[in-house]
């Protein structure tokens, strides 16, 4: 088996991370709050900076407090004081700074709607 370099973004628990360790990859993971394991590296800074190293994976689990459909009543507050953009924006930065498109699960990732994104992904602003 090949040893894979992988980087878990937005992790804090550890447990994704330690599962790649446990299987014989070079894992590490980025998060803004410390790990709660102590079996790998664990970077507590923003992720961003680490995006562009050479990773042959990224498993991220950015925040969708200001996406998820979930709170879609609280949408016209978040997209007043740009928290919702905020959320985006962040989500974008995987698709932009990494070597390689990503592979979004469907059913993880919630974006406001296919047309928001076709219009946003047409407009040349990303």
């Amino acid at each position: 088996m090949t040893s894979l370099r992988i980087l878990v973004a937005c992790e804090e628990s550890g447990v994704v991370r330690d599962a790649f360790i446990e299987q014989g990859h070079f894992a590490e993971s980025c998060d803004l709050l410390p790990s709660r394991s102590s079996k790998g590296v664990h970077w507590q800074e923003d992720v961003i900076g680490l995006l562009e190293d050479q990773w042959d994976m990224i498993i991220a689990f950015p925040p969708c407090t200001h996406l998820a459909s979930s709170g879609a009543k609280h949408f016209e507050q978040k997209r007043k004081d740009g928290r919702q953009q905020a959320g985006i924006d962040f989500f974008m930065e995987f698709v932009h700074r990494t070597a390689h498109p990503p592979r979004i699960a469907p059913r993880f990732a919630v974006l406001p709607s296919p047309a928001s994104l076709r219009r946003w992904l047409s407009s040349g602003d990303n």
